[in-house]
């Protein structure tokens, strides 16, 4: 350690008192500086919860007089604590002062060693320093409402030596685990392949390479969901190359997707760019469901990429706040674009339903197995399985990983697609010798005689599984990882529908029962309408049918631009949706205590809100049907008397495709 001789300054005072007892307040002032750096030292060499270092421009001042201000308040010199240079303020006007980009409400510590009789500032925060070698000294502080502070450093007397700065987000606060709200879900408007959202909840800070990546400065997000509303004031976001770059962002919340409120704007300013470790951002206390991180690019690309996400608020302040328990006896079988999960629901009374995360895609489900279709073959995946329960708690997830594998066969049936077909039968637009209507030899205006010249062919799914015959499979089939359901409007219909159908009628306890609309029956499916018939651009897709109504029909029809419900036959509810042809809907239908509870979101424009509605239910049984009911029939004029309807075509046709369900019902 190089040492300088202490140049001391001329005093003038009037008595040799005054000396004396000024001598005696800088020392003592002296020591309770040095008494209260140690303690911060000392904190700091035992506080686990460091971050990186803020980047600093020229820290030990080895690129000479850059980065330090105006370089006519300081010099060089060689006298330097380590290295070859450090800073020197040789008069009363010197200074050395750098502006530093930080993060609002963060806490921070400054640390730097210094020589000789001075100061240093910083966020508001001063420390005097006396010493005749070089010392470190640190000066804590916290932010605030500021994104920049200024380091500054002066002379008392004689010279003074500044080197080897470094400032620290102490990321200490007032948070703990139990104050973290984990979300349910999380999902993104895009990512690179391999890089999806999911993987910013996995807790592996440390693996850059398991992080959510987007390409583009504008319209590109990350949002999580919470399950229910709550309390929420920070998030901890770890950015990828953050120690090289800033990230440009806002964080947005609320509870609606479409009423998402700014929270934390940092579209300007940025991350810090000095850490890939967490970075903390404060904001005003506020309750939401769904919070979004808005990206811009950074610093140096268009690129958006987060490590890690995670969410803190008042979750003692919350009611119910234990998990449920996990999944149990977690399985999964690789098919041919599939894989096949299954697993035991935990036994809580509060349970609600589980969570499965895979390669940016989000399910949900209330049974005990899901199959996850159109997936590449050859590659691996891992699916993450939670479950919530009624107050949005998540419980600690399970894992598991399977490579789906090609079909040696060449072929894929619709039970590779939707789970536990055998629970449904399926309405071909063909009689059991495969024809239509098309054979109608009958005269007459009647409708309904002459629509029924082939009644249609009616086969159970456990009779179908793994073969699908023809002519049949023209009307049923896989395409992608979607079953395709396609009723022509010459097709044969049942004996009392005027319309062909391709649809799945549901047989509660392997029979043609009906359920009780008192008891707990639940369907969620995701489907979509591909095509419509001329005349009467109309199909149905999703159904609870009665013995004596129809307690829920949903439609699409393009003449009304949007999508349609019929509730109990004769209430009807236009335009609950906007909806075009082959957009994907999620729907989801609950009956219990004689009430039917639909819910429908239109998942290719996440920015709608979900139409919801409950109505009780005319039919006191009912059974659920999904498919393409085609709402037309080349006997048109005949059906529609009146309306102004042309006959279709034999050959214009609906088609519905269904990319997964989930049924769960009484008996």
């Amino acid at each position: 350690m190089k040492k300088l001789p202490i140049i001391r300054g001329k005093l003038f005072y009037s008595s040799f008192i005054s000396m004396f007892l000024l001598l005696l307040f800088i020392l003592a002032v002296s020591c309770t500086n040095e008494q209260i750096e140690d303690e911060v030292l000392e904190g700091i060499k035992d506080d686990s919860e460091l971050k990186a270092p803020v980047l600093l421009q020229n820290p030990g001042f080895e690129s000479g007089e850059v980065g330090w201000g105006d370089n006519e308040k300081y010099a060089i010199s060689g006298d330097e604590h380590s290295g070859s240079k450090a800073g020197k303020v040789t008069s009363s006007s010197g200074k050395i002062e750098q502006v530093v980009s930080v993060n609002q409400n963060t806490n921070y510590i400054l640390k730097a060693w210094v020589y000789g009789n001075g100061k240093l500032s910083i966020g508001g925060q001063i420390s005097d320093f006396n010493t005749s070698s070089y010392k470190e000294i640190a000066i804590s502080f916290n932010s605030g409402s500021a994104s920049s502070v200024t380091i500054l450093g002066t002379r008392d007397s004689g010279d003074v030596r500044f080197d080897d700065f470094t400032l620290i987000s102490s990321e200490t606060g007032d948070q703990t685990e139990s104050d973290k709200v984990v979300p349910i879900n999380v999902s993104a408007n895009g990512n690179q392949t391999g890089y999806g959202p999911e993987n910013t909840i996995d807790g592996e800070i440390e693996n850059t390479e398991s992080r959510w990546s987007s390409n583009g400065f504008t319209g590109k997000y990350i949002t999580y969901d919470l399950g229910v509303s709550k309390t929420i004031s920070s998030l901890k976001i770890a950015w990828f190359k953050g120690d090289e770059r800033k990230a440009y962002f806002k964080i947005r919340a609320g509870n609606s997707i479409s009423s998402l409120s700014t929270v934390y704007d940092a579209k300007t300013n940025g991350s810090s760019g000095s850490t890939e470790g967490l970075e903390i951002y404060n904001f005003d206390s506020i309750e939401a469901r769904y919070v979004r991180i808005s990206c811009f690019g950074n610093s140096s690309s268009s690129w958006n990429s987060i490590i890690e996400t995670e969410i803190y608020g008042e979750v003692g302040n919350q009611g119910d706040t234990t998990p449920p328990g996990p999944v149990s006896e977690l399985r999964a079988t690789a098919g041919d674009g599939s894989v096949s999960l299954s697993w035991n629901n935990p036994e809580d009374a509060d349970f609600n339903n589980i969570s499965i995360m895979y390669a940016g895609e989000n399910v949900t489900t209330s049974g005990e197995n899901r199959i996850i279709s159109g997936l590449n073959n050859g590659t691996s995946y891992t699916f993450t399985v939670v479950a919530l329960d009624n107050s949005g708690n998540t419980s600690s997830p399970r894992t598991i990983s399977a490579t789906p594998e090609g079909n040696t066969s060449g072929d894929t049936n619709p039970s590779d697609i939707l789970f536990n077909l055998d629970q449904w039968k399926i309405t071909f637009p063909l009689d059991g010798n495969g024809k239509d209507s098309t054979n109608d030899s009958k005269s007459g205006n009647n409708c309904n005689d002459r629509n029924r010249n082939a009644s249609d062919s009616e086969i159970e799914m456990g009779d179908l599984i793994g073969r699908i015959p023809t002519p049949y499979a023209e009307y049923f089939y896989v395409e992608g990882d979607e079953v395709v359901f396609k009723a022509h409007c010459g097709g044969a219909t049942t004996g009392g529908s005027s319309y062909p159908r391709s649809e799945l009628r549901q047989m509660p306890g392997g029979n043609d029962n009906y359920w009780s609309m008192q008891d707990y029956q639940y369907l969620d499916v995701r489907v979509r309408a591909t095509h419509l018939p001329v005349e009467k651009p109309e199909v149905s897709m999703v159904q609870i049918h009665g013995p004596g109504n129809e307690p829920l029909r949903i439609e699409y029809r393009s003449d009304e631009q949007g999508l349609h419900v019929v509730q109990n036959d004769d209430i009807e509810v236009d335009n609950v949706l906007p909806y075009s042809l082959g957009e994907q809907l999620r729907v989801t239908v609950t009956v219990q205590n004689g009430r039917v509870y639909c819910r429908i979101e239109n998942e290719s424009r996440p920015s709608l809100d979900a139409w919801t509605d409950d109505w009780r239910s005319a039919d006191s049984t009912g059974y659920f049907k999904v498919g393409c009911y085609t709402q037309s029939t080349m006997f048109l004029e005949d059906c529609k008397s009146g309306e102004g309807y042309n006959n279709e075509s034999p050959d214009a046709y609906g088609e519905v495709r269904v990319k997964d369900m989930t049924l769960s019902v009484t008996y």
